[in-house]
Formats: C-alpha cells, structure tokens, sequence
C-alpha cells in the first residue's frame, strides 16, 4: 500500500509538473477568457475485491474555465451508486453504496482542428474558437462512500472518505460557439481499498473505477465581456 501511494505521488508531481512547463511556454500569447456549465452521463467499471469489476451508470455536473490557450480548470461533481455481491465463501456477502466525488481537474489540448469557428467578444478580441479538439486531463478529488452490508451482516467501521486522481482523454465538438458535445474516458485511482466496505488481507492494492462518459456543454460568456458576436 505505501509503496502504491509513494508511485501515484510521483506520478502526480511529474504530470502537473509537464503541465505548468507548457503553460509558461505558451502564456505570453494568450489573452481570451471564457466559463463552460457542463453536463455529463457516465457508465462506470468499478474495480474492486468484490466480484473483481462491475458496471453502474452515473451522472456529473461541472463548471469550467478556459484561461489559457490550450488549458483549461474544471470543477466537477459526481455521483453514482454501486452494489455486488460475493459467495465464493462460506458467508455470503452483499452490499451497496453511494459514490459521491468532487474534483478539480486540468484540461490540456493535445490536438485542435483549423480555426474554423468565428467568435468575438464585445471588445473585439478574436476567442481562437475551433469546431474540434482532443484533450488530456488529470486531477484530483475527494470521493464518498457509505457502504451498506445486506442480509444483517455487520457493518465494519471504515473512513467513509478518501482522495481520488483521475487521469484520461476526451474529444469535444463544438456544434455552434455556445453548445458542445463530446466523449471522455478516464480511470480513477483512489486511496482505499473500502468502497464496498471490505477488504480482504490478499487485496493489496486500493479500489479503482474506469469512466466512459459522454458531455453537453454551454458557454456562459467570455471575460470581461459576457457575449458573443461574428464580425
């Protein structure tokens, strides 16, 4: 488990690390700001001890903010719900629980499409607005969960909360220069191995879930003006 913890840290420091050196690069360029709300549905693959993987549908809402050319801050929530069920012992053991996870992440453009949308603000800045992007994303968020034993079993007493880092890619559309759509695929790597609120003593690693969603987003405006126009 410390040497898991010790490997993801790394890997953390090194990823943000990349990112804020891209940033520096390219920040002298970059002067157009806008806000995204953002609306998602999301299958997840919840990797646990438990019947080793199961699939359950979730929803998330998030608010994000475009402050540089290629980056972009998103605040999200999400919320789902897992169950399973285990009879390879003696004691059958079922369960179920709510899986609730904020997260702030960073968005890095790795691939746009020709600038092919117009769009300026009021001040008649050009917002560089493109019909396509692929991107990259990593984070990190709390995640809560209350395990629910069936059957009568006894409730194990658990820290019912822990960190997640979650890293993937995503494809966004843009089908007109308020609305987009797009795709993202993720894992979660979290600091527990209790989400289903058992763990055995052969476990030795912690819980992780795989996300496949799909997104609706609307720009609320652009800084410091809150509207759009073609010239």
């Amino acid at each position: 488990m410390q040497t898991y913890g010790y490997t993801m840290k790394k890997f953390c420091v090194v990823f943000f690390g990349i990112l804020f050196s891209v940033n520096t690069i390219n920040s002298q360029s970059w002067r157009y700001f806008w806000w995204e709300g953002e609306l998602g549905g999301v299958m997840d693959v919840v990797f646990t001890d438990l019947n080793r993987w199961q699939i359950s549908p979730s929803g998330s809402i998030a608010a994000r903010y475009k402050f540089h050319k290629f980056t972009s801050a998103k605040l999200q929530v999400a919320a789902g719900q897992i169950s399973g069920i285990d009879d390879r012992d003696t004691v059958i053991y079922s369960y179920s629980t709510i899986l609730i996870a904020p997260s702030l992440r960073f968005e890095y453009e790795l691939y746009r499409s020709e600038k092919d949308l117009p769009g300026y603000n009021s001040r008649g800045l050009d917002m560089d607005l493109r019909k396509y992007w692929v991107y990259l994303f990593g984070g990190i968020g709390m995640i809560y969960f209350d395990p629910q034993p069936g059957d009568d079993l006894p409730e194990e007493e658990i820290k019912k909360y822990t960190w997640i880092l979650p890293f993937g890619a995503g494809f966004k559309y843009n089908f007109s220069r308020s609305f987009s759509v797009g795709a993202e695929v993720g894992i979660s790597f979290t600091g527990s191995d209790y989400l289903e609120g058992y763990s055995p003593d052969t476990s030795g690693r912690n819980d992780k879930f795989l996300k496949v969603g799909v997104l609706v987003a609307y720009k609320f405006g652009t800084t410091p003006s809150s509207s759009f126009r073609v010239r």
